[in-house]
């Protein structure tokens, strides 16, 4: 069933209202002090692109070419956020602090300039027509790829940290915690 042009208009305010309210928070995350802000943050990102995957995948069809370019662009920011905490939990695993780390300060730089991109993509071409994208409210929360980079930095120091003065189940459960931050497959979303 289609939906009516202004109920659609009203999906994408209310998803990028949920987006914004996701990220309100960006400014805290420097400085993150405890293990629950730095979840929190990795959630948030997960939530962050797998809503504009949902946006992607309900507005975005009527282009082919930009539809198969946002799906690479969330598959390509997926595949570098997977491979960020991958190096996350080698990193801490063996005891390697991920601020002293050049293979972790490359892949999470690579991960923060991939969501980047999807984002600022369907940003930029799905919802590029929606009268609502004038208000900067509603846009505010999305974050430029050095703010990203910089709260992951803080992220990573701070899931090492408590992983360091865990015990054996605390740190099997950080494990847990960070394996359940990994973003669903696009298919799943569109599904």
């Amino acid at each position: 069933m289609k939906l009516t042009f202004y109920r659609q208009i009203g999906i994408v305010a209310i998803s990028l209202m949920c987006i914004t309210a996701a990220h309100a928070g960006d400014k805290v995350v420097t400085g993150t002090k405890n293990f629950a802000e730095a979840i929190g943050f990795m959630a948030e990102e997960r939530s962050l692109a797998e809503s504009y995957a949902s946006i992607l995948n309900e507005f975005g069809k009527e282009d082919v070419r930009n539809y198969a370019k946002g799906i690479r662009l969330y598959a390509e920011a997926r595949a570098k956020f997977e491979g960020l905490i991958e190096q996350l939990e080698y990193e801490i695993k063996n005891n390697q602090s991920p601020g002293t780390s050049t293979t972790f300060d490359t892949k999470l730089n690579q991960a923060a300039k991939q969501r980047v991109a999807f984002t600022d993509f369907v940003n930029k071409k799905i919802i590029r027509d929606d009268p609502v994208k004038k208000n900067p409210l509603i846009i505010a929360g999305i974050a430029a790829a050095p703010e990203l980079i910089e709260a992951l930095k803080e992220v990573g120091k701070t899931i090492w940290q408590e992983y360091r003065e865990a015990d054996q189940q605390e740190q099997q459960e950080i494990l847990d915690q960070l394996e359940s931050m990994k973003w669903r497959d696009f298919s799943e979303i569109a599904g």
